[in-house]
């Protein structure tokens, strides 16, 4: 029997649980203190990582009468974040104990400052304890090597499952069904990836009230996304982006490069607009200022479970443009700006071809006027 102490997301009781499944019950769980150690962020994570510090106290739990099954589906869920065991002594009812503890080995881990367990749990866990019950059900099925490459997308899904819980909800022209008259049947996930393919069986209530009849629908699960154009209101000029892009493609289209506004994937708890920030700087090289917040939206709600939310972002375009992109993600982006009027014409003609640029550019021919004297210093 091992003895192990968790001093992050293993801590919350719901999450540790859904770790160690049908194990769960024999373990002892007490409070217990790792001297000469404190718990940090990771920069761009919602987990911790431990930090040799002398004279520091890192919190946490004492987990004793762990069997080799349970470890072994411990090892599974800790390596997916570059973890690995080390044997500590740890304090636990004023005595010290031997334990062992998951120290950080890979080098995506980089320290961000002290670590607030109680904010986590105000403001991520929901969404981690259901990113580890479906990293979890992948256990037995799924090689440990591969934790790695499917974590992202499970964790993106989970963040975008949680926001759309709490988001606030409006019927005055709905009828006024919700979640709950939908009954959730199995759901398959025939290919995982940083996407996933999700077939889903649902019994929906009916607006004539009639016996609701199960069906099969597939839905291509990717999380939320940001879109942002920015905008020049001195210059009235717009940045937009072109890069090739697998939908046209797979369609057949004879020129798959596509002009867009600056987009991008909002990761786990960073808000939508920390992310338009972050990919203009990454697809633009530009910096903005002000955002004018368009509206969140469903491009696609017979297939994708993808909310999108659109910006306008003020940038001074004097010198923007050029090819951008970040490497590791393979992106070619050329960058490039375009008077207002240019960019209208361009939606008229067809050459402007995709809905969040096309409704951004709507937007502004309407808003321009007041968005420029609210942008006025």
């Amino acid at each position: 029997m091992k003895s192990l102490f968790f001093y992050g997301t293993l801590r919350d009781a719901e999450t540790l649980a859904l770790v160690l499944g049908p194990f769960a019950d024999g373990i002892r769980v007490g409070e217990a203190t790792l001297p000469d150690h404190c718990v940090f962020s990771v920069t761009d994570e919602d987990f911790p990582t431990l930090v040799a510090e002398p004279g520091s106290e890192a919190a946490g739990l004492l987990v004793e009468n762990l069997d080799p099954a349970a470890l072994d589906r411990l090892i599974f869920f800790e390596d997916g974040f570059d973890y690995a065991l080390r044997p500590v002594e740890v304090l636990a009812e004023g005595a010290r104990r031997p334990a062992e503890v998951f120290f950080s080995h890979g080098p995506k881990i980089v320290p961000d400052g002290p670590w607030d367990y109680a904010r986590w749990r105000r403001e991520q866990q929901p969404a981690f304890a259901a990113a580890a019950r479906e990293l979890m059900a992948h256990y037995g099925t799924t090689p440990e090597e591969e934790v790695d490459r499917i974590w992202p997308g499970i964790r993106t899904r989970s963040f975008a499952r949680a926001r759309a819980a709490t988001e606030p909800v409006r019927a005055e022209l709905r009828h006024g069904l919700g979640a709950a008259d939908v009954q959730q049947g199995p759901v398959s996930r025939p290919y995982l990836d940083l996407f996933a393919v999700e077939a889903h069986e649902v019994t929906p209530a009916r607006f004539d009230g009639a016996a609701p009849t199960t069906i099969r629908r597939t839905a291509l699960a990717s999380g939320d996304a940001i879109t942002v154009l920015p905008w020049d209101p001195m210059r009235d000029r717009v940045l937009l982006v072109e890069q090739f892009r697998i939908g046209p493609h797979a369609r057949g289209d004879r020129m798959p490069w596509t002009l867009e506004a600056v987009a991008g994937r909002i990761d786990a708890a960073t808000s939508a607009e920390a992310t338009a920030r972050r990919e203009a700087e990454e697809e633009a090289g530009l910096t903005l200022g002000r955002l004018a917040r368009i509206g969140r939206y469903y491009p696609s709600p017979g297939l994708l479970a993808e909310s999108i939310e659109s910006f306008v972002g003020e940038a001074d375009l004097a010198e923007a443009g050029g090819l951008h992109g970040l490497a590791y993600e393979d992106e070619d982006i050329r960058a490039f700006t375009c008077s207002r009027a240019e960019a209208m014409q361009a939606a008229a003609s067809g050459e402007i071809a995709t809905g969040p640029l096309l409704l951004t550019l709507y937007w502004l021919e309407a808003n321009a006027a007041r968005l420029r004297d609210e942008w006025r210093d």
